[in-house]
């Protein structure tokens, strides 16, 4: 979203709502505060993700955060949100509170189900062509073959709600340890395994490799199946970091070498042993 467009749609804002602070910039919208209310601005050629924010919350059982949405002349769609006064994820406010309040955040959004199960053919696509676009760095085939051996624990999974963004800039934590979720415009059917190995991979690594396994496993002794969620796991986080880094090489490649040494490492030793729950 160029600054023009950025300066008018908060004129027209501050017109409409009054004055109004910028909060951050995501790739699909800018955020502003005013008082106690978000105000999620999207490009107009992309407005019906405001709808469709909306209508994820409500689904998560969030839809009383939700004030309207509108859509400004500019054409810019806004989703204006009750503020919740959390921070970004980060280890220093991630402690037992914080844990309790995220995992019965997520077990709540897994219980409520979708049609349809996870397809094996897609699964085969995506883990081929992560393995064409990075055949190049070392140990990539290697990983994806051996996740291709593990396709079968996932294949059938039936599908629930989930985030599909659980990245930490994502997961606010507020002072007193609750724990929101921002950001639904993706949400919708997955297994939960691929939500909780998305949290693994872009959360709870910033607590270190093996405090971020014993958070998982916590969180994952929650579930009704804990010993199946954890052998999909297996699955679902190599072939995440391998994502991460394909989105690195097709979208922003600047910062590939960094997450090559970040990631690459872990999916390789987590494909050649997972630990046991």
């Amino acid at each position: 979203m160029g600054q023009a467009a950025v300066r008018t749609a908060l004129a027209e804002l501050e017109d409409r709502y009054g004055s109004m602070e910028p909060l951050g910039t995501g790739l699909e919208a800018r955020v502003f505060r005013g008082g106690g209310w978000v105000y999620k601005v999207y490009r107009p050629r992309e407005r019906a993700l405001a709808y469709r924010e909306a209508r994820n919350l409500a689904r998560a059982g969030f839809g009383d955060r939700v004030r309207e949405v509108t859509v400004l002349a500019s054409g810019h769609g806004v989703l204006v949100l009750r503020y919740f006064p959390g921070r970004p994820l980060a280890p220093e406010r991630f402690d037992g509170r914080a844990l309790a309040s995220l995992a019965a955040l997520l077990l709540r959004l897994h219980r409520l189900p979708e049609p349809g199960r996870v397809e094996p053919e897609e699964l085969r696509s995506r883990l081929g062509r992560f393995r064409r676009a990075l055949a190049h760095l070392p140990g990539v085939v290697a990983v994806a073959r051996r996740l291709e051996a593990r396709l079968s624990a996932v294949a059938g999974t039936p599908l629930a709600f989930g985030h599909s963004d659980l990245w930490a800039g994502n997961v606010l934590v507020a002072d007193d340890g609750q724990v929101f979720v921002v950001d639904w415009a993706r949400a919708g059917p997955l297994d939960p395994a691929r939500d909780l190995a998305i949290l693994k991979t872009g959360s709870l690594d910033l607590l270190g490799p093996d405090a971020a396994l014993a958070t998982l496993r916590r969180v994952v002794r929650r579930y009704p199946d804990p010993e199946g969620l954890w052998r999909r796991l297996a699955f679902w986080i190599p072939l995440t970091y391998l994502h991460d880094l394909y989105w690195f090489a097709t979208k922003a490649p600047q910062g590939l070498a960094a997450a090559v040494r970040e990631k690459l490492p872990r999916a390789r030793a987590l494909a050649e042993r997972f630990p046991p729950l």
